[in-house]
């Protein structure tokens, strides 16, 4: 399973990258402390990016919602 993710911030949010797809990241928000990520994806140019790091993480999980 997959433990070593590409991450950023923006405002006071931290995102995951999921997958690079051509020139552009595909992310989600993360809850760092739960280390679960929510069911919605964005897609986001990589030179829109100030700042990423590749980040050990650790195991995730999708994070419940009241649809589940």
């Amino acid at each position: 399973m997959k433990e070593n993710f590409i991450t950023f911030e923006e405002g006071n949010k931290s995102y995951v990258v999921l997958t690079i797809y051509k020139d552009q990241f595909l992310y989600t928000p993360i809850d760092r402390e739960a280390k679960k990520i929510e069911k919605t994806f964005n897609l986001i140019d990589i030179k829109s990016v100030e700042s990423f790091s590749n980040e050990s993480i650790g195991s995730i999980g999708f994070r419940k919602t009241s649809h589940n």
